[in-house]
């Protein structure tokens, strides 16, 4: 059974990856059929999942949400591949707290 915070973050990456299987074989409403996938993933971000995976993903989230949005097809499939490559890496996701945020050696 998973945990809350490793559910959120599977319904994060769950989310993204519809989105960018709608970008690439989405015809002229790609973006259309994208926007809810993009917004189950922004509010994945909101619902916790940006504490617990890196900067790097969930500001490509982000950035793809605002392509999105904005009406920029390639931009955001740009985005949704790099939101997809980053939460795929194995550091993606935080164990613990994050570098540097610990205690100090010897306190």
């Amino acid at each position: 059974m998973l945990s809350s915070s490793d559910a959120v973050v599977e319904q994060l990456r769950a989310a993204v990856d519809a989105a960018l299987v709608e970008m690439l074989t989405g015809q002229g409403a790609a973006l259309r059929h994208a926007q809810p996938h993009v917004h189950r993933a922004v509010a994945a971000l909101a619902r916790g999942a940006d504490q617990l995976v890196t900067d790097d993903a969930a500001t490509a989230v982000r950035a793809a949400a605002q392509a999105v949005q904005a009406g920029q097809p390639e931009q955001a499939r740009a985005l949704l591949v790099t939101a997809r490559g980053r939460l795929a890496r194995p550091e993606s996701r935080y164990i613990g707290e994050p570098a540097g945020t610990g205690p100090e050696p010897g306190s």
